[in-house]
């Protein structure tokens, strides 16, 4: 007797049973299309077929379990067979399949539904640019992040002991459009904001200040191992306005500042990261500067430091934008100060970039809610300046933000700037090379009808050339205000749901039996987008590795489809790498999503 789906066959009575001999072995009783031995037939079956025939698993013990025609051949159309027969009402197998197994115990239907949605405080409206997508991380204040050489977004942002995580939290996502997975970092009373960049190894590096002591700093691996370290500093004050960069060596540097309020003397303070210790300074001659205003570095040639800073008595007081040039590590070279502007409420929250060219808002003194953005660079000897746009809506109390402004490079080497005043956040981009004079080219990425956001604007761009904005705002269901990330979308793409290979509109075991009579029967057509087909987003292109993970994910709960996700999850959307780069296949079309392109 065998048992089979817990019902008993006597293989004598029973023609859907048959006995085999083996090499001389003992009878078998065998179910055909059983390929794990389980007893029943189901998606389990299918997954172990591949895996013998492509991936170098286990052999089925029996192989006419296998063979479901019984015509000598086992290869990818015996699974394709089998799903039709399990999913789409094609022919069962031939005996012995059991007559009495006439229904199959269907997996679930699996539906992904990402997180992103977008909140309005009391009764703000929000608009939000066509071209950027806004995803809301988590409550929080004041987020920085970076992008690692895959394209995930690390971020790091201050909560308070109300939230399962934190106070000082720390979050992963494969894309700016993906849910965070979120652990806490730190306990203590911080004050920011803190720094966070990312190796060329992908090693994470933040930075904060623990109010009432020392700077820390968490290097965390992509592994997930973790170490520690204090900066050895003079003051219980030091260490605000946090600016990280790292050299063409790898060295980490640091710049921040002991303002004036706590006693200093002289305000401006700097660090580098080398032999897992922290060799930190507080620069004489730096003059004093108030918190709240920012600190902003970038190292030159052999790892010479370049800060710019604002040097001021208070947030409302006239100061001076000053860009700072200090010696390579290790070396005694003195520290040199250079006046940009002064006079009135200029140089505020000033940003360097790579090139050493520098933004900042100077603020209008009769109305400080209204400023000028300007850019700058470096000519002759000369500062060359340029002004980017107006603003309106700025308040000094984003001094406890610190971060309005960002200036970076594009994949161009253009130069980028990001602004947030209490309700808009802009996006301006400089038309011409460095050398020559450029206009500016400004798009609102959002804006409110009331005083919404909390002057965060921290720009990022990926490894691919997208750029991110993350962004701190009020919002009536999160006391301490809501962390956002909003990302651009390539410009005039087809938008496309991934993992939908046959574009019928939903993802379903159609699609993996589309690509594998496409890829090895040729019984089916090429896919016409073959984004959609690369359901890992591999960049290999459309394989048996897509096909396996679609069936992994629609009957044994494994990972969705990758962004822009399946069928289901949310809106269509563009293939987010850049186009040309390595994980761009191309879609040619995608009639589901037309009515979205």
């Amino acid at each position: 007797m065998v048992t089979i789906d817990n019902r008993t066959h006597d293989p004598e009575l029973d023609e859907s049973i048959v006995t085999i001999v083996d090499d001389a072995t003992e009878a078998e009783f065998f179910v055909r299309g059983d390929a794990d031995g389980s007893g029943k037939l189901d998606v389990s079956d299918t997954i172990a077929m591949l895996d013998w025939l492509f991936a170098a698993g286990p052999k089925p013990r029996c192989l006419d379990t296998v063979d479901l025609y019984d015509d000598g051949a086992v290869d990818l159309s015996s699974v394709i067979a089998l799903l039709n027969h399990l999913f789409l009402g094609g022919d069962r197998p031939v005996v012995p399949y059991p007559k009495d197994l006439e229904t199959v115990n269907r997996p679930p239907y699996v539906t992904l539904v990402l997180f992103l949605s977008i909140s309005t405080t009391g009764e703000s409206e929000e608009t939000i640019h066509p071209k950027w997508q806004v995803l809301d991380v988590a409550e929080g204040v004041t987020p920085v992040f970076d992008f690692d050489s895959q394209g995930r977004v690390h971020m790091m942002w201050f909560t308070d002991d109300s939230q399962e995580v934190g106070p000082l939290s720390y979050g992963v996502a494969e894309t700016p459009t993906s849910e965070f997975t979120v652990v806490g970092i730190a306990n203590g009373y911080f004050y920011g904001p803190g720094d966070l960049r990312i190796s060329r190894d992908d090693v994470v590096h933040c930075v904060w200040h623990e109010h009432l002591g020392n700077p820390q700093h968490a290097r965390i691996r992509p592994n997930g191992s973790r170490d520690d370290f204090l900066f050895d500093t003079p003051g219980e004050h030091d260490g605000w306005d946090n600016s990280l960069t790292f050299d063409s060596d790898g060295i980490l540097h640091h710049a921040a500042l002991f303002p004036v309020l706590h006693g200093a003397v002289a305000s401006l303070q700097y660090g580098y990261f080398r032999d897992d210790s922290w060799t930190f300074e507080t620069i004489e001659g730096s003059g004093i500067s108030m918190y709240g205003l920012r600190t902003s570095i970038q190292t030159s040639f052999r790892g010479v430091p370049n800060i710019v800073y604002c040097q001021t008595e208070d947030r409302t007081s006239e100061g001076k934008l000053i860009f700072a040039r200090g010696p390579s590590p290790g070396s005694d070279v003195p520290w040199s100060f250079e006046t940009i502007v002064e006079g009135g409420l200029v140089g505020r929250f000033p940003c360097l970039s790579p090139s050493l060219t520098v933004a900042w808002c100077d603020l209008d003194e009769d109305d400080p809610s209204r400023g000028t953005i300007r850019w700058a660079r470096k000519e002759s000897e000369q500062w060359q300046i340029e002004t980017v746009t107006t603003v309106s809506n700025v308040r000094l109390d984003f001094c406890d933000s610190r971060r309005p402004l960002t200036l970076d490079l594009d994949a161009d080497r253009r130069q980028v700037i990001s602004f947030s005043d209490a309700r808009r956040v802009i996006y301006a981009r400089r038309s011409e090379n460095l050398l020559e004079e450029g206009t500016w080219n400004v798009e609102t990425v959002l804006e409110s009808s009331e005083d919404l956001y909390m002057g965060v604007s921290v720009l990022r761009f990926d490894s691919f050339g997208h750029p991110a904005i993350a962004l701190w705002q009020r919002d009536e269901d999160h006391e301490l205000g809501l962390v956002r990330l909003a990302s651009l979308q390539p410009a005039d793409r087809p938008v496309f749901h991934r993992g939908d290979v046959n574009d019928d509109g939903k993802i379903d075991i159609g699609d993996p039996v589309a690509l594998f009579s496409f890829l090895f029967l040729g019984t089916a057509p090429e896919p016409s987008c073959h984004e959609a087909a690369d359901s890992d987003n591999s960049g290999s292109g459309h394989n048996l590795s897509d096909g396996v993970f679609l069936l992994n994910f629609l009957f044994s709960g494994g990972s969705p489809p990758v962004a822009p996700g399946p069928p289901g999850s949310g809106p269509c959307g563009p293939d987010p790498d850049t186009v040309g780069s390595r994980r761009d296949r191309g879609c040619e079309s995608y009639e589901s999503c037309a009515a979205d392109s």
